[in-house]
């Protein structure tokens, strides 16, 4: 059967509330996709298909699916076999909304993946997916669907780009596993409570936001240069004001990546738990260092 892969946000956690940018691309290293079983526990699937009822019922016009042969599937034994660890902010709600719009949208109504189509498709899965989050951006999923990178500008304009190939092989970006799942809702609550605190919002939006607006730009133009030294920037400001985001055993080695400047980590979506993200100019020797710590890495894409 068809797969879809889980996703990866690399940039824009948070400052895509205030409107500023945000790039996010498929991550193959997990996927998951609809089979069947004689020995399956669907009660949640069942759950969510009695919610898309209800919230077609008030929106009839934005999006049906067919939940009558999503229903038929369930009682047959279907479910969501996936690999995508959940709670560690690599899209596992959202590939299976993917593949449920995928297999059950009615057909006449089904929308294509074309530019103009985007974000009313983001607004379709910003609905699937509020049953697991409560409130959901509805990018995660599209970026499933669509599997192609998107560069996202506020809540309203997403489009899907084209990521030139890497030029210096010991560039990498990688994952940490916090080993700890987490759940999004209270992080960013707590995010918006901080925001309320004027210093910190100044902050915020004269630093974090500058440094993510510096780094997409010099990411998608490969100025490792630029990159670099904005991706330290915003390292430095997580560490200093977000604390509570990172998990106690990874602050000292958050902290040695400042200050050796061999790598730069920083928070992948909410923070708080799952994955946390990394960064270096020389792959082979930050494997080193971190392994002898005991931190398994996983390559996920070179600069």
């Amino acid at each position: 059967m068809k797969k879809y892969a889980s996703k990866l946000l690399l940039f824009g956690e948070y400052t895509i509330i205030k409107g500023g940018s945000a790039l996010a691309f498929p991550l193959s290293n997990y996927c998951g996709n609809w089979d069947f079983s004689d020995d399956v526990d669907n009660a949640n699937l069942l759950e969510w298909k009695k919610y898309i009822e209800g919230e077609q019922s008030h929106n009839p016009s934005v999006f049906g699916i067919d939940t009558e042969r999503f229903e038929v599937d369930l009682k047959k034994g279907l479910f969501f076999n996936s690999d995508i660890p959940m709670g560690y902010g690599v899209g596992s709600s959202g590939a299976l909304c993917a593949a449920l719009y995928d297999e059950y949208a009615v057909k006449i109504s089904k929308l294509l993946p074309a530019s103009e189509n985007v974000f009313q498709l983001k607004m379709i899965f910003q609905m699937l997916e509020n049953f697991f989050h409560g409130s959901s951006s509805g990018v995660d999923p599209l970026i499933c669907y669509l599997n192609k990178p998107l560069l996202l500008k506020g809540k309203r304009e997403a489009e899907s780009i084209k990521l030139k190939s890497p030029i210096n092989d010991q560039s990498a970006i990688f994952l940490l596993d916090t080993g700890r799942a987490r759940q999004t809702e209270p992080l960013v609550n707590f995010f918006l409570e901080k925001l309320k605190n004027e210093d910190f919002s100044t902050s915020f939006e004269m630093e974090w936001c500058v440094y993510n607006e510096a780094i997409i730009e010099a990411f998608l133009n490969q100025n490792h240069i630029d990159f670099f030294e904005n991706i330290h920037l915003l390292s430095q400001f997580q560490y200093n004001h977000l604390s509570r985001m990172i998990p106690d055993d990874f602050v000292e080695i958050w902290k040695n990546g400042l200050e050796s400047q061999l790598y730069t980590i920083k928070l992948c979506g909410a923070g708080g738990g799952g994955f946390l993200l990394g960064f270096t100019e020389d792959w082979e020797a930050t494997k080193k260092v971190l392994r002898v710590s005991g931190f398994e890495l996983i390559r996920v894409r070179t600069l």
